[in-house]
């Protein structure tokens, strides 16, 4: 299975990974980290994760990266899997996907 971002998730994970870096110094790369290990788990059954029923996308699942707590939003078809988002769990609101 083969892994595509749309171009929303990237802003994202730039967006965290700059904010992440500016703020934890002793863990810098912890963000970065989980996120690659989050997608690895997700290629092995990629229904790990969670319905995202709030969605108006079918077939979008969410997973949390608990040490981070952020959400990896994505979707598979066929043979991809499709990072939509990257959203943290404090936010009150689903991402516009």
């Amino acid at each position: 299975m083969r892994v595509e971002s749309r171009s929303r998730a990237e802003e994202d994970v730039g967006n965290i990974e700059r904010r992440w870096r500016a703020n934890r110094q002793i863990t810098p790369d912890l963000f970065l980290d989980e996120l690659e290990a989050t997608i690895a788990a997700l290629l092995r059954p990629p229904t790990l994760g969670a319905p995202a029923r709030a969605l108006p996308l079918h077939r979008v699942r969410r997973v949390l990266m608990r040490r981070t707590r952020s959400y990896i939003y994505y979707r598979v078809f066929r043979e991809t899997l499709e990072v939509l988002a990257v959203w943290h769990a404090s936010r009150d609101r689903e991402p516009a996907v």
